[in-house]
């Protein structure tokens, strides 16, 4: 009995493709060509069925992949960016000869949780308050919670004004709807030279398997689960220089990579060479 995609879940990834494509159109609609710099694509992955099923290349060349938790197919949302709405906010303001105030973040501890809240004061549409958690869901980036945080905060405060929607849902800063692993700058950094005594910085070469679909930070970034050669399961960052090749990889994949292995946080953090896909669905 084959086992082949059904067509109506075919249909549904294609329906759900057709709708982002519309929704991208809508979103260049509604902000004014001066910001279409700031308008960002957001990788996401939609469930079709928790069974696995054989894909056809027409089917990979949609977007859709399958492993052993499930059937989904990759989409982008477009997410116009906190800076993008900052600039915005201040040319309407300045345009229209009004006042526009973000006042510093307010820090709050409720249950051993922190709190950072930012209000943007208008004359224009008034007082309002964005309001997050620090590190919720694990998103933030772990180097710089606070400064992240307090981002997503004003993002939010300026969505609520109605600065970057777009009509996609999306109001806040996308580290909350994302759960990003942030790259860390010093670590995806090329290696530098050293001397002749010193090996330290140079990267080595992994072979992993990709065992969870890839996600996608807003600076184009990414970060995925993998399984070392030593059945060791840890995290894969990649940086935004092989953007292109994370899009192409699927759980099941097997690549070897360069990059830099921290034991005491179980990341591998890649280089900017493209890594060797060796092929799909092999077992480590």
């Amino acid at each position: 009995m084959s086992n082949y995609l059904p067509n109506p879940l075919f249909a549904k990834a294609q329906a759900n493709k057709d709708h982002t494509h519309q929704e991208i159109i809508q979103a260049r609609d509604r902000i004014d060509e001066r910001y279409h710099d700031f308008l960002i694509m957001l990788p996401q992955s939609v469930k079709l069925s928790d069974r696995s099923f054989e894909i056809t290349p027409e089917q990979q060349m949609l977007g859709i992949y399958s492993y052993e938790r499930g059937t989904y197919v990759s989409i982008e949302k477009p997410y116009v960016t906190v800076d993008g709405r900052i600039c915005m906010a201040r040319d309407e303001h300045r345009e229209a000869g009004k006042q526009l105030s973000i006042l510093p973040a307010k820090y709050e501890v409720i249950n051993d949780v922190t709190i950072v809240s930012v209000t943007i004061e208008s004359e224009i549409h008034g007082s309002v308050t964005g309001t997050i958690e620090v590190g919720s869901n694990g998103a933030v980036d772990r180097y710089n919670p606070i400064a992240n945080a307090q981002t997503s905060a004003i993002g939010r405060a300026l969505g609520f004004m109605g600065y970057g929607v777009v009509g996609t849902g999306i109001i806040a800063s996308p580290d909350e709807i994302q759960n990003p692993y942030s790259v860390d700058a010093s670590s995806v950094q090329q290696p530098q030279q050293n001397d002749n005594n010193s090996g330290k910085n140079r990267p080595i070469t992994y072979r992993v398997q990709i065992k969870e679909p890839v996600g996608f930070n807003p600076d184009y970034s990414s970060y995925v689960k993998i399984q070392l050669e030593t059945n060791q399961i840890a995290t894969l960052i990649m940086p935004k220089e092989i953007n292109n090749f994370a899009k192409d990889i699927v759980p099941g994949d097997v690549i070897k990579v360069k990059g830099w292995y921290k034991e005491n946080s179980d990341r591998l953090s890649a280089t900017k060479d493209v890594p060797f896909k060796e092929q799909r669905q092999q077992a480590m």
